[in-house]
């Protein structure tokens, strides 16, 4: 099969993630809105989650291309500009190099101050926006260069998935049915908890700074949201909630729990007590509308 070529069904077409080899050089092959969740998240993950000396020619070029780039930043005052050669740069070390197309612009008002950071999606591209002022402290890092850096890439990792996966615009029933397992209802679901929390991890080492992704806090964003849609009786009956996909919803917040270090005490904790809970929801569901 040739580079890019397509997996057709009938219900649409998925593309595989290949690589196309002109002369001496490989360049991989990647889709817009084409690749199914795991596949292109998996394969970003095994690109840098290794040691160092194996990653690839291109890697350790932008590695290099990063620790000038941070020694010379300015913060939010020298711009944009900066911000979208360091995206460019990120992407080529954490995102298969596939970031070249973001676009980005500081929001002193990003949505009333409430979020810090935002990513719009588009059919071949994305537009990061952040808020340039100083939240170190509320963010809990060291610096504000160490809590700008972690937010942009909180937001690159949601730009990562929204521009190459398949989730809801594909044809594919299965993967509209899975979106909200893989991407959820404010996209920090499976796929950007894994791909966030190896990034955060391999960050740390190889960037030199202690940033902090939002981990945990994506998962409780991401939860609630989840929760409160199933809390509606007439929600849960029109969408055929049952005992085996409340339970995925655990296997999803495990794995997540997993990826960030928790121990396994931990995590067996949070699961009984959040039993009593899902059997709360199953009888919910089954309930007439209010």
């Amino acid at each position: 099969m040739n580079a890019g070529q397509g997996l057709r069904t009938r219900k649409g077409t998925h593309h595989a993630v290949r690589y196309c080899k002109l002369r001496s050089r490989r360049f991989l092959v990647l889709h817009p809105g084409k690749h199914k969740p795991m596949e292109i998240i998996n394969r970003a993950i095994r690109s840098f989650d290794r040691p160092e000396r194996l990653w690839s020619r291109e890697q350790h070029g932008a590695l290099r291309e990063w620790r000038r780039w941070i020694k010379d930043w300015a913060g939010p005052s020298a711009g944009n500009k900066p911000m979208r050669q360091a995206i460019r740069i990120l992407g080529k070390i954490f995102f298969l190099g596939r970031l070249r197309r973001c676009t980005f612009a500081w929001n002193q008002e990003l949505y009333g101050g409430r979020v810090m950071g935002f990513t719009v999606p588009g059919l071949t591209s994305a537009h990061i926006e952040m808020d340039p002022k100083d939240l170190h402290e509320t963010d809990g890092t060291k610096d504000a260069v160490t809590c700008h850096i972690g937010t942009l890439l909180h937001e690159c990792v949601h730009a990562f998935i929204d521009v190459y996966t398949c989730g809801d615009r594909c044809r594919r029933l299965s993967c509209v049915e899975a979106h909200d397992f893989h991407i959820g209802k404010t996209g920090h679901a499976l796929d950007w908890t894994l791909l966030a929390a190896r990034v955060q991890r391999t960050a740390r080492i190889v960037l030199g700074l202690e940033v902090k992704l939002g981990v945990c806090d994506g998962i409780s964003c991401e939860y609630e949201s989840q929760q409160f849609m199933i809390q509606h009786p007439h929600w849960c009956r029109l969408n055929g909630i049952d005992a085996t996909e409340l339970k995925e919803m655990l296997v999803w917040i495990g794995l997540a729990q997993e990826a960030m270090g928790w121990d396994a005490a931990s995590i067996r904790a949070f699961a009984e007590k959040q039993s009593q809970r899902i059997q709360e929801v199953i009888a919910l569901g089954r309930g007439s509308p209010t």
